[in-house]
């Protein structure tokens, strides 16, 4: 079995202001072009020395750059130099380098990691759908096509900040719209 941590990134308005006379649209005006859902899954049986490598690379970073084990690292505020970072007052090589480390470290020692990201363009996107819904709804098609594929199940467990809208989500999914298969269903009259 696999567990699959997913979080989202970005926010899901629309990038576009309602037109006069039109609704206001679900989440407002966004300044993010883009909304992304990721996911990190591990097979559990590799959960334990992948968490501890996890651990080990934490307290790196703490030794080496002074960044507190509790302190969440997110890309674009490692980029920026913001967040935790700014205390830290590393250079912009600096944290190029430990964003390499970070890579290096899921090659090499996140044992069985798979990650992927889908990627909700919003001016592609037409302005009925709910985009947090499109993200998360290909997110969940993703990660039980790469289940599937390994004949294995998963556990989600997405990030707090949407915890009961995601989990509904995937009740929803589970019973109104399972993911079809590129060769028909039994019964299917197209094989």
């Amino acid at each position: 079995m696999y567990l699959c941590y997913m979080d989202e990134s970005g926010d899901p308005g629309s990038t576009q202001p309602p037109e006069p006379g039109e609704r206001r649209r679900r989440g407002g005006v966004s300044p993010t072009p883009t909304y992304t859902v990721s996911a990190v899954l591990v097979n559990d049986v590799h959960w334990v020395e992948t968490f501890e490598n996890m651990i080990v690379f934490r307290r790196w970073l703490r030794s080496t750059y002074g960044l507190p084990l509790t302190a969440e690292i997110k890309g674009a505020q490692l980029a920026k130099g913001t967040g935790p970072w700014r205390k830290l007052r590393l250079s912009p090589a600096a944290r190029h380098e430990i964003y390499r480390w970070a890579m290096v470290f899921q090659g090499r020692r996140a044992r069985d990691l798979k990650t992927f990201a889908v990627v909700v363009r919003k001016d592609k996107c037409e302005a009925t759908h709910d985009v947090r819904a499109v993200g998360w709804q290909y997110a969940f098609e993703r990660v039980n096509t790469f289940t599937r594929k390994q004949g294995s199940r998963v556990m989600l467990l997405p990030d707090s900040g949407q915890y009961h809208w995601v989990r509904a989500l995937a009740r929803k999914m589970r019973r109104f719209a399972p993911v079809p298969s590129a060769y028909g269903t039994l019964g299917d009259s197209r094989r």
